[in-house]
């Protein structure tokens, strides 16, 4: 799905102006963000994403080692998402889903599985659970400090109301923040 890619970027970039996306500070590696994406992609009404290990097992076996997963997209069936949602509007379910839905202390994101799943002890106390769909880990295991958690929701909540009021990126993620950093880059 053509909105996919947009989507991952716009919220890498909203995660790494607001400061929440660097694990060695404590936040969300780019990693996780992603699969938090997708995640939210699979789990909508009308799903932008299917889960390709459940409904492809022969091709996604969790098992396999990652390797032996397949590199061409042709060898994978084709899906073809009913949603018609804009990209504006994925970005602010986005940010809705884990302000106001998601139980962060309850349950694990699992794209392997295109759902949650409630937390056992295996998973410790952490703050953010993630699921590393080929390995099971966690991804967001640099989120140890329950400060930093709190940064982390306070986020998302300050972002999906001011979204929310104002419909304008603008208000979260200033086009000047962006061409400051892609300036700095080079």
């Amino acid at each position: 799905d053509a909105r996919v890619k947009p989507l991952i970027l716009v919220v890498k970039k909203w995660a790494r102006h607001h400061k929440i996306n660097d694990a060695s500070k404590g936040t969300l590696s780019s990693y996780a963000l992603v699969l938090m994406v997708l995640h939210y992609l699979q789990t909508l009404n009308e799903p932008v994403l299917p889960s390709l290990q459940r409904d492809h097992p022969d091709y996604f076996d969790p098992l396999m080692e990652i390797d032996s997963v397949p590199e061409s997209s042709s060898s994978v069936p084709s899906y073809c998402s009913r949603n018609k949602s804009s990209l504006g509007e994925l970005f602010l379910g986005f940010l809705r889903y884990y302000t106001t839905q998601f139980r962060w202390s309850e349950l694990v994101i699992s794209v392997r599985e295109a759902t949650t799943f409630l937390k056992s002890k295996s998973w410790g106390n952490r703050f953010i659970c993630v699921e590393e769909p080929f390995d099971g880990k966690n991804v967001a295991r640099a989120v140890y400090e329950k400060a930093k958690f709190k940064v982390i929701k306070a986020q998302f909540a300050e972002s999906y109301h001011s979204l929310f009021a104002k419909m304008d990126l603008n208000a979260i993620l200033p086009m000047r923040a962006i061409i400051e950093h892609e300036s700095q880059k080079k």
